[in-house]
């Protein structure tokens, strides 16, 4: 009922919202509401200086429900969350800030995520939600603050910004890893495929899909940026085992992807394509046996992202492997394909329901 505060799924949400709204509104602020789902932003809303749109933005996203205030703490209460979603808000180009709100009291409660105020735990991530930040008139000099244009997100590019965050994100897993004992080197080829096992999972079960989409979902990301956030779910990883992973190392003839060693006999490399590039044979024909000679390699991970229907043809990918299977039989060495889908996934609660 949503006079009752007993509001519950699209209703409950539609209350916060609109709790939202009516706040942001009171302060002379445009709010924009988007589509809700798991890690993408609710809302953006736009300060508004003298009755002109100032072209500062902050986006929201919007929790609704008890649910969400089950956690308190002292201060306030804990939010928890998948690395990979703190790792999609932390690389936006809008600062992003978290509503809380509570349909029992009609308060709504914020705070700002950056690194400082996020805690990585290795399988996920947690935020303070402060009871003292409550989303009313006081909190407007904050809101302004945030959404100063000269903010570094706003100052640099797509490329930047997600290596920052994802540096961020990989120093953290490091910190919360278990330190681990180094695969033996008749592993290491195996080892390698788990960190495309864990990025792929990601990408694909796991809601990083959206990082590889600009902050509208409507266009790819570029391969480099694809990259970056791939080898932020691994650094810990590899930090922990004593691994080294090193991006774009110079193979002579040009940079591979990554290199990762732990010595003379386990060494590895991973070289990225999207599905989309006109250069995919070329890749396992010329490019990759190339990184592999230089660097006296005996074995390497092709890893293929699609990001449409048509990138994923099975008759595509196919070629591929054939590609890969021929390379192999003529050389020895060893080169693995591996495909992730990036297409966008609908969230759990649009998935048709199984009958009975």
């Amino acid at each position: 009922m949503w006079g009752s505060g007993a509001a519950s799924g699209w209703a409950a949400e539609a209350v916060a919202v609109a709790h939202a709204q009516l706040e942001f509104s009171r302060w002379g602020w445009l709010f924009a509401t988007s589509a809700v789902d798991y890690a993408s932003i609710d809302a953006q809303v736009e300060a508004v200086d003298g009755g002109l749109m100032s072209g500062r933005r902050v986006g929201l996203v919007i929790k609704s429900g008890g649910a969400w205030f089950s956690d308190p703490v002292p201060e306030g209460w804990l939010y928890r969350g998948r690395n990979a979603e703190l790792l999609y808000w932390m690389g936006h180009s809008l600062p992003v800030v978290l509503l809380f709100y509570n349909p029992d009291t009609a308060i709504t409660y914020w705070v700002h995520v950056t690194q400082d105020n996020a805690q990585v735990h290795g399988t996920g991530w947690q935020i303070l939600i402060p009871s003292s930040q409550v989303l009313d008139p006081q909190a407007l000099p904050a809101f302004w603050a945030l959404a100063d244009p000269a903010g570094w997100a706003a100052s640099c590019d797509a490329e930047q910004r997600w290596t920052t965050a994802s540096q961020t994100l990989a120093h953290s897993l490091a910190l919360a890893a278990e330190s681990v004992g180094q695969p033996a080197a008749d592993q290491f080829h195996s080892w390698v495929g788990t960190l495309v096992d864990r990025f792929q999972h990601a990408v694909e079960d796991n809601g990083l899909w959206r990082a590889l989409w600009d902050d509208r979902e409507a266009t790819p990301r570029g391969e480099k940026i694809v990259q970056v956030i791939a080898g932020a779910t691994w650094g810990g990883l590899c930090e922990a085992a004593d691994v080294d992973m090193s991006r774009e190392a110079d193979a002579g003839r040009g940079a591979v992807d990554f290199k990762f060693s732990a010595g003379w006999h386990r060494r590895a490399l991973i070289e990225f394509k999207l599905l989309s590039s006109s250069h995919l044979i070329q890749g396992i024909q010329a490019q990759l046996p190339q990184y592999l000679a230089s660097e006296q390699v005996s074995s390497a991970y092709y890893v293929c992202v699609g990001f449409t229907d048509d990138d994923m043809r099975p008759e595509h990918l196919d070629r591929i492997r054939r590609a890969c299977m021929d390379y192999q039989a003529r050389t020895r060495l060893i080169v693995t394909p591996r495909f992730i889908d990036a297409r966008p996934k609908p969230s759990a609660s649009q998935l048709p329901r199984s009958a009975g």
